[in-house]
């Protein structure tokens, strides 16, 4: 059972969302709360961020709606009462400051290089497809890519089976011709699993975790995350053959 395809995330897996994120609010921190501890604030609106982004993503409200609405809640987390107008103007600071910022989290170019000519690559990524289109053409990547799948264009968000085999279908590959390399253990590792597909988690920033997995913390050398990726399809075979065993025995 041959490696075919590999699947990407972007965000903080291709794309360095942590290095962009940071630069912005540093700034933003500065002139409005440089009394407030910054890593306190950093921390806040990480879990403001992600808050936000799973209403966007359930339809809740429109991608300005929920960065406005993320601002206002960090302000007002520290007391900092900006009222409505300033925030969405504050969040469209942060979001120019963020594009300005954008950049390939080390390594992701040379490892894109070295994949393309073996293997059919594809992205899969919950967001708003004009963003991730935008952020593929200003990296320079899009071109590396078969396929790419976003929730929004294709009506289900990571970790639902339906946004996996949607690349699959792309790509004309079945879930044991494939690995995900995502940074994140719900939507990417578990949700491939749930689609039968093999997954290395992309642990970039030392998290723990429960379960065991295959998992690199770092983009670089390209020959390791590859060595991971045949790891876990190998492992995924295994577990694959292993069923079909029993169900061939019990069929019998």
């Amino acid at each position: 059972m041959t490696l075919r395809a590999i699947l990407f995330d972007l965000d903080d897996t291709l794309f360095d969302h942590a290095h962009s994120s940071r630069v912005a609010l540093r700034a933003l921190h500065a002139e409005h709360a440089a009394h407030v501890d910054f890593d306190m604030f950093s921390t806040e609106h990480a879990s403001l961020l992600e808050h936000y982004h799973q209403k966007f993503l359930r339809c809740e409200y429109s991608l300005d709606e929920a960065r406005a609405a993320r601002m206002l809640a960090l302000f007002n987390r520290f007391n900092l009462n900006i009222g409505e107008e300033a925030a969405l103007r504050v969040a469209m600071t942060y979001r120019d400051l963020h594009q300005a910022n954008r950049q390939l989290v080390a390594g992701a170019g040379d490892l894109l290089e070295k994949l393309f000519c073996e293997y059919s690559l594809a992205i899969v990524t919950n967001n708003s497809a004009a963003e991730q289109r935008a952020k593929l053409k200003h990296l320079g990547i899009a071109g590396y890519f078969k396929a790419l799948i976003i929730s929004e264009e294709v009506g289900a968000t990571k970790p639902d089976a339906r946004i996996y085999y949607a690349a699959l279908d792309q790509l004309g590959c079945e879930p044991h011709e494939a690995v995900m390399v995502g940074d994140n253990v719900h939507a990417d590792v578990q949700g491939a699993h749930d689609a039968g597909i093999a997954a290395v988690w992309f642990n970039r920033f030392s998290k723990t975790s429960i379960d065991p997995v295959e998992q690199v913390s770092a983009l670089t050398p390209a020959s390791a995350v590859l060595a991971a990726i045949h790891r876990a399809h190998q492992q995924r075979i295994q577990l694959f053959q292993g069923v079909k065993h029993v169900l061939s025995a019990l069929a019998s």
